[in-house]
């Protein structure tokens, strides 16, 4: 995701994000340092199938927070959540093809990848491939 241009941006960003829990298709947190309640990023669900018990993750951390604990603390903390209280069995996530750093957080945290997805999503002004990486209920119990 790219930074916001503008303060419009966020807001637009935000108010989409709470159109997700009234609609129940997805919730988002966001993650703060304790010592000085500073938004640091956020990560949640989206496309919520309850039907189906799945679920896709996303996430975004500032620049100068990563490769500093706290979304692993945070994604541990929501797939938790995922697989236990919500019930999901299959969690989601896409990455943009290239994007190495995110597949391989992914990856520790035991998602596999399934594959490439061709000209999956547009953004900046293109189609980007998409790799799609998973987690199944009884992997995370088994890690």
């Amino acid at each position: 995701m790219d930074p916001f241009a503008s303060l419009e941006q966020a807001e637009e960003m935000i108010a989409f994000l709470r159109t997700l829990y009234g609609e129940g298709t997805g919730c988002r947190w966001t993650i703060t340092e304790a010592r000085t309640e500073r938004i640091l990023g956020t990560c949640g669900f989206h496309n919520v199938s309850a039907e189906h018990r799945r679920t896709e993750m996303g996430y975004e951390l500032g620049l100068p927070h990563q490769r500093l604990g706290y979304m692993t603390e945070a994604i541990t903390a929501i797939l938790s959540l995922g697989f236990g209280d919500m019930g999901f069995n299959r969690i989601e996530a896409f990455v943009t093809v290239g994007n190495i750093a995110s597949r391989k957080f992914l990856e520790h945290l035991g998602f596999s990848l399934d594959g490439t997805l061709r000209d999956y999503e547009f953004a900046r002004g293109r189609f980007m491939d998409q790799w799609c990486l998973s987690l199944l209920a009884r992997e995370w119990a088994n890690r």
